[in-house]
């Protein structure tokens, strides 16, 4: 879920095949992911209608912006998506690496 948040965020574009590297938080924790393919990480996402490819480049469908805005609201959100932070005053082990 942290990785929707990230593609909401994300200015630029991702390519499915390209490598995530990404870090977040939820209510009660921290998360990191690394070196996974964009593919790998939503193939869930994409079954639930979240994400979509076109011409090989992913983004949110409708129904995956509404959701973001949900999880965002219950205190879910992504910190770094890969070569950009989105919270430079947050301070975790994860992103000191």
């Amino acid at each position: 879920m942290i990785g929707l948040v990230g593609i909401k965020k994300y200015s630029g574009t991702l390519t499915e095949d390209a490598s995530l590297r990404m870090f977040g938080i939820y209510q009660g924790g921290e998360s990191e992911t690394s070196n996974v393919s964009i593919k790998n990480q939503f193939l869930t996402m994409e079954k639930l209608n979240y994400i979509r490819y076109e011409n090989r480049i992913i983004s949110l469908t409708e129904k995956g912006l509404i959701f973001v805005d949900y999880i965002m609201s219950k205190g879910i959100d992504c910190i770094k998506f890969n070569d950009q932070i989105f919270n430079k005053e947050y301070k975790s082990v994860y992103l000191n690496k």
